[in-house]
């Protein structure tokens, strides 16, 4: 009967640990967001690649994009929503 409480309290306890290890991921992926400039050409520049980014990888749908003006970016590719 001992053995059947601690079983029980085990997986209580795990459910708990990856409830909270979810939390925590969350919020730290949200807070990880980054910047990514442009720092490509002027005109003409494509947006899947890499080498135009400041980080120098494309930004991925957590991170926030900088254009500087008078810029202007080609988008080649699906990259989902595009929030102004």
């Amino acid at each position: 009967m001992k053995s059947e409480n601690f079983t029980s309290l085990l997986n209580r306890r795990s459910v708990q640990v990856v409830f909270l290890s979810a939390i925590f991921s969350c919020l730290f992926l949200s807070i990880t967001a980054q910047t990514n400039t442009w720092v490509g050409p002027a005109t003409g520049g494509d947006w899947s690649n890499g080498a135009n980014w400041s980080s120098t990888v494309v930004p991925v749908a957590t991170d926030s994009v900088l254009i500087a003006s008078p810029n202007a970016v080609t988008i080649s590719t699906a990259v989902g929503t595009i929030n102004k």
